[in-house]
Order: C-alpha cells, then sequence, then structure tokens
C-alpha cells in the first residue's frame, strides 16, 4: 500500500515537468502568449510630433527600437505593474507605468524632449586616473590605481564606422575619436579583452583595435567614453561629467555581467591632441 501511494505521489510531482518538458515550440509560444502581455507604442519628438527612430524601449529586462515609424513592439512581459522607459542619447530619458493584462497588448506611447546641447568637446589630450573599487572574483593585486593619457582628435577616423552608419539620421550628437595610452593589465589582468562573450566588429584594418577610443558629451555635460570600442566586451567604460577641463566618473570593464569596477578622474592638459599619442591617427 506504501508503495502504491510512493508511486502516485513521485507520478503527481514528475509528470506536469515531463509534460512541459514535451512542449513544442509551438505549443510553448501559445502558452507564453496566454500567460504574458505586449507592451506597443510610438515615441515622438515632444516639439514637432514627428516619430523618432533608434529608441530604445525597455521593461522587465526586455526591450526593442523604435522603427522609422517611432513605433515599437515588447512581447512576453509578465502581468502586473510594469515600468516602461525610453531612452537615446540624444533625448532626456522618460518613462511612464502600465498595467501589464496576460494575452493582452497594452499602448505606452511617448513625446520626448530633445536634451540639451553638449556644453564642450573631448578634443585634447588628458591626463587619466583609474581607480579600481570591485574586482569581481579575481584577487585584487597590490595595484589599484593607474594613470596615463587619453587624446581626441578632429582627424581621428571612427574605429567602428559601422556603428555610426546605423545611427539615427536626426541624433545630432558629435561623436569624437582618439587613443588612449595606459597600461590596464595591473587592473585588469594580463589579458585585458577577456570576458564571458565578446563580439569583435570590423574596422580600419591599419589601427590598434586595443588602443582605439571613441566619445561623446551629452545632455549638456554628461560624458561617456569607451576604451577599445570595437569589442561588445573586454574593453572598458567610462560614464562620468564634465565641468571645464575635469571629467570625474565611474568606469565598468564590459562583460556580460560585469563585476570590475572603480572611479576615475580625467584632466586636459592641452588644447590640442599630443602628436606622440596620436601619430597613427593623424
Amino acid at each position: 500500500m506504501r508503495a502504491a501511494l510512493a508511486a502516485i505521489l513521485i507520478a503527481t510531482i514528475f509528470l506536469p515537468a515531463v509534460a512541459a518538458a514535451e512542449l513544442t515550440v509551438e505549443e510553448r509560444q501559445e502558452m507564453l502568449a496566454r500567460t504574458t502581455g505586449t507592451i506597443v507604442g510610438v515615441v515622438r519628438d515632444a516639439q514637432s510630433n514627428k516619430p523618432l527612430s533608434g529608441v530604445s524601449v525597455s521593461a522587465q529586462y526586455l526591450g526593442d527600437g523604435t522603427n522609422t515609424e517611432g513605433a515599437y513592439r515588447i512581447p512576453l512581459i509578465d502581468p502586473g505593474e510594469v515600468e516602461v522607459t525610453a531612452w537615446r542619447r540624444d533625448l532626456i530619458q522618460s518613462t511612464q507605468r502600465v498595467s501589464i493584462h496576460a494575452a493582452t497588448e497594452t499602448t505606452a506611447n511617448f513625446l520626448i524632449e530633445r536634451s540639451p546641447p553638449p556644453c564642450c568637446t573631448l578634443q585634447g589630450t588628458w591626463l587619466l586616473s583609474l581607480k579600481l573599487d570591485e574586482s569581481g572574483k579575481a584577487t585584487p593585486g597590490e595595484v589599484t590605481v593607474v594613470e596615463g593619457a587619453v587624446s581626441f582628435s578632429p582627424s581621428a577616423r571612427d574605429p567602428f564606422p559601422e556603428r555610426r552608419s546605423r545611427l539615427p539620421s536626426d541624433d545630432s550628437t558629435t561623436d569624437e575619436f582618439g587613443r588612449y595610452n595606459i597600461d590596464l593589465r595591473p587592473l585588469l589582468g594580463e589579458d585585458i579583452t577577456r570576458a564571458t562573450t565578446n563580439t569583435v566588429f570590423a574596422g580600419n584594418p591599419d589601427s590598434d583595435i586595443l588602443t582605439e577610443a571613441a566619445g561623446f558629451v551629452h545632455h549638456q555635460n554628461h560624458v561617456e567614453i569607451t576604451f577599445i570600442p570595437r569589442m561588445s566586451h573586454g574593453g572598458i567604460s567610462l560614464t562620468g561629467v564634465i565641468n571645464d577641463d575635469e571629467i570625474r566618473g565611474e568606469w565598468v570593464k564590459r562583460d556580460y555581467a560585469p563585476s570590475i569596477s572603480g572611479s576615475f578622474v580625467m584632466r586636459r592638459s592641452a588644447p590640442t591632441p599630443n602628436k606622440a599619442l596620436n601619430a597613427d591617427v593623424e
């Protein structure tokens, strides 16, 4: 009797799992369609009411980019109150909350204002100090601060022109390019590009991918700088605020789950690029 009851109990526990495992792709898609909702909408310029393309719209770690009509669609959203965020680097980020219901489309339209124009450019040579705050799983070494230089020049070529060609035509942000000259190995290890996953994009064959830098100023005084921009992961990204000839902020090593990060200070040392640092980009 006990054996029979045990057999029934085991079947009760494991049969649903077996049945779920045997679902076909079509059955899984149908189940998700019945149990999750979808967010749809259009993003427009608040001044002209024209649709905005290339806007990133996200909710619950899922997202979509708007097309030329400003439209987006995010399926597979769990029911409940959800925060939806729309962002593009030349626009003021906008967020709204919506109620999601299973097997239902919920509309979230956005009217977004243009961000203030940038205060300045990155042109020139900067002295950079990187401080390590979080070393991830790696054992931190004795060195927690490294210093070097970064230089941006109007004559430096775009290391990743394909990316620029995909940006919206009405994005007036000025991208700037150059080189960095700083040894990152004391902070990141001998293989500074090591990452859980990585994609390397084609670029200028005559350029050293490991010294390339790209950056831009947006929202008046906010700065984004990327070292090794042609690698999806493995390089580092810096985010900060510029005040006259000084930038302060935080940096992170790009990875699938970033765990190495810190703070930084950049001070402009010359109004024009250092020729020694930029000899191969001019």
